[in-house]
């Protein structure tokens, strides 16, 4: 599972200020989706659409997030521009968890050839 960075100035970020409180919510939300599903900063307008559905004005809440620039529609998908630049790439996630795999496998196997040693000794 990959964590999400977010600045610790992100409460007072210009852009995140113009666009309000269910503005930053949603951003938010769209950074974690990112993080979750691997998409290297791009979220589904259909999921940006469900999320706000019910909100009154949420088509408006969509559109302030492009105006402000925390993202970018780019076909079916809005794209949050600088997401890459403080998180982890799918690529580089993928790595990572494929070098731990490797390094777990690894110790296991000096685990089981320890006890095989010892079970030989005791035998």
């Amino acid at each position: 599972m990959p964590w999400l960075k977010v600045d610790d100035a992100f409460h007072r970020n210009p852009k995140v200020e113009a666009v309000g409180l269910a503005g930053a919510g949603l951003y938010a939300k769209a950074l974690a989706y990112c993080a979750e599903y691997l998409t290297d900063g791009r979220v589904p307008v259909r999921w940006a659409r469900m999320q706000v559905v019910l909100e009154p004005d949420g088509a408006k809440l969509l559109g302030e997030l492009e105006e402000a620039g925390l993202w970018r529609r780019a076909g079916l998908w809005f794209e949050i521009p600088d997401y890459l630049d403080f998180n982890p790439s799918k690529e580089q996630v993928e790595l990572e968890r494929e070098s731990r795999s490797e390094r777990g496998r690894a110790g296991a196997n000096r685990r089981w050839e320890r006890e095989r040693a010892r079970r030989a000794e005791n035998g």
